[in-house]
């Protein structure tokens, strides 16, 4: 296992490898970024009773499972976040025999060896069920749908130091480990994201290890705006993340409205400006951001303008803003992603020429054609 201080995150991310014996890990290289993949099979569509699973099934040697048992069976994977093992369900009072011929009539799913599945589980709740621990960094956020830049290609799962258990199968192989030298208490156990997992808090110091900066700093905007954390949360104690946490506590505003204002606003920043956030303008309601007291700069979405309806009332709120003196510049989602950069190429064009004389249209034509 990777080095780990006593109580604190280990030092490296680590993940199973497949032809590795019990209790042997390696180190993750790099962070995940794409989307995780789901299970294979379909979700199977719900009865007249509203069970996803069939009334009842038959296998091959006449052997028959009752609806009651399926429905059983659904309530306790559901209950669990659609996955469970084996032993667990057998605890709960299903029997083995049924088990074997709820798998075999295609009722659920067996993604992983000792573990049943309904069908569409996420991956993650098949990893939590399978390994055991805790759903934590970039996977909890994703689940509490805290904004991220990219999506998590594979489960991030909290283990203590001392456990270990062999991830041989294709579904747990790219498995990415944290490590804890505590186990989170009862109350981080809680269920409310739907499985075992750890808390938002925990989960965005764990993804010290895991996220840039920037994509550090989206999320703890997001968690803040809805409510999953509080500001002191950003003063992270375990080793080598204090120094994330002061610059996290630093910068992160809870009034960041969407992903597109964070990255705008720390690019500006950033780069000298002076910016302020979700500011009110009377006649005109809040604009996203301010910079300079001088340039609006207005954030939109890959749904905005949805309707003409909003396409008209942005128009008349930039005449208003510039009947106030200021200047409107606006900007589409592919504008700010992914670094803002060309968010301060024109903010920096506006400001230098606001500053400079002011002459005609007819007299820069000239100039500008000029110097051409």
């Amino acid at each position: 296992r990777a080095d780990s201080a006593p109580g604190g995150l280990s030092t490296g991310r680590t993940q199973h490898r497949a032809d590795s014996a019990p209790g042997e890990l390696r180190r993750e290289a790099s962070p995940a970024s794409a989307s995780y993949p789901g299970l294979s099979g379909r979700r199977r569509p719900r009865s007249r009773t509203g069970s996803r699973v069939q009334q009842h099934c038959q296998v091959e040697d006449g052997a028959m499972v009752s609806a009651a048992t399926l429905r059983a069976l659904e309530q306790a994977l559901a209950e669990q976040g659609g996955a469970a093992r084996w032993k667990s369900l057998i605890e709960a009072g299903m029997s083995p025999s049924s088990l074997h011929r709820a798998v075999k009539c295609g009722a659920v799913s067996r993604p992983t060896r000792g573990v049943l599945a309904l069908h569409g589980t996420a991956q993650d709740a098949v990893v939590v069920a399978a390994l055991g621990g805790w759903l934590t960094c970039v996977s909890l956020l994703r689940r509490w749908k805290v904004p991220l830049r990219e999506s998590p290609a594979s489960p991030h799962l909290c283990l203590s130091v001392d456990h270990h258990r062999a991830t041989t199968s294709g579904v747990l192989r790219d498995v990415v480990i944290h490590r804890l030298g505590l186990v989170p208490d009862a109350s981080a156990r809680a269920r409310s994201c739907g499985v075992s997992a750890t808390t938002v808090a925990t989960a965005l110091e764990v993804a010290s290890n895991c996220l840039t900066p920037l994509d550090h700093l989206i999320a703890a905007d997001g968690a803040l705006r809805m409510g999953l954390i509080e500001r002191g949360d950003l003063f992270f104690t375990r080793r080598g993340t204090k120094a994330r946490g002061r610059w996290l506590e630093r910068y992160a505003d809870s009034r960041a409205d969407s992903l597109l204002e964070t990255v705008a606003r720390w690019a500006l920043t950033d780069a000298g400006f002076r910016v302020e956030s979700q500011v009110a303008i009377p006649g005109v309601g809040r604009v996203d951001l301010v910079v300079e007291d001088a340039i609006v700069v207005e954030l939109d979405g890959r749904e905005h303008h949805a309707d003409w309806e909003a396409f008209a009332a942005d128009r008349g709120r930039d005449r208003s803003l510039i009947a106030w003196g200021l200047k409107v510049l606006r900007f589409t989602y592919s504008d700010v992603l992914p670094a803002g950069t060309r968010v301060v190429e024109d903010v920096r064009a506006a400001l230098a020429a606001r500053s400079q004389p002011r002459h005609g249209l007819r007299e820069k034509v000239v100039n500008v054609t000029d110097r051409g």
